[in-house]
């Protein structure tokens, strides 16, 4: 099936949109087929706040609803979410002497900024009983503001992996460490003690390997400790653990 890029991002999200409850096979394929068109549409220069407020609205409507094999609509819109500040703006921040963006201004820069980031702080919050995506989701919304961050200063990053820190999911855990090490490896920024205690403290607990490893990457990158340390912390570990 041939991508609709002739269409507008306004009409493919009214069309997937009436198409989530849908039970034919067919026309749930059409639905992620289009999907995947909005992110072929995004372009710089000519997608606008107001293409994002469709995208928005869609992903909306698509929060909580049931996971099926290869076909989850909210996974793929937050996927795009997530990687759209590096669509729109990546060229320009490699130009020499690039400065960060003001989210203060009335630019279209800044009102889709702060429109992403109202959003996905609101979607952070939202409970679902017995949710099993809701890690997942989480860990979107850290990485979306560490995108941003590229971009815009954005101290609702930090403020929110402190959260996101504390929480159970391994998946939230890791794509929140995995963020804080680029976050502190871009920003050359010093990490404030309370993220390395949390960090430090879910090393020194956790039974699963990837979340070592990512923590200990994380460390690494906001110079918390060397790479021996961390050899010698991988060592122990898998001593404690008996992980060989």
């Amino acid at each position: 099936m041939q991508l609709p890029t002739n269409k507008s991002i306004k009409a493919i999200c009214e069309e997937v949109a009436s198409l989530l409850n849908t039970t034919d096979k067919e026309l749930k394929y059409l639905s992620r087929v289009l999907i995947t068109s909005i992110e072929m549409l995004i372009q710089p220069g000519s997608f606008t706040s107001d293409d994002l407020t469709h995208l928005l609205n869609l992903t909306k409507k698509t929060i909580g609803l049931k996971q099926e094999r290869f076909m989850h609509p909210e996974e793929e819109l937050l996927k795009i979410i997530w990687y759209l500040p590096h669509q729109l703006w990546e060229d320009e921040a490699a130009k020499e002497g690039f400065t960060k963006f003001s989210r203060t201004d009335n630019s279209e820069a800044a009102k889709i900024a702060n429109s992403i980031i109202e959003f996905v702080l609101a979607i952070y919050q939202t409970k679902i009983p017995r949710a099993s995506f809701a890690g997942q989701r989480r860990a979107y919304v850290v990485q979306t503001l560490e995108s941003l961050s590229h971009y815009f200063l954005v101290p609702e990053f930090i403020e929110t992996c402190a959260i996101s820190l504390k929480n159970k999911s391994k998946i939230e855990f890791i794509a929140t460490t995995e963020s804080l090490n680029d976050y502190w490896r871009n920003n050359l920024e010093k990490p404030e003690q309370t993220m390395i205690a949390l960090i430090e403290k879910r090393i020194d607990k956790t039974k699963q390997y990837g979340e070592l490893i990512s923590g200990l990457r994380a460390l690494i990158g906001g110079n918390a400790i060397g790479e021996l340390t961390a050899m010698d912390i991988t060592d122990e570990w898998k001593e404690k653990n008996n992980y060989w």
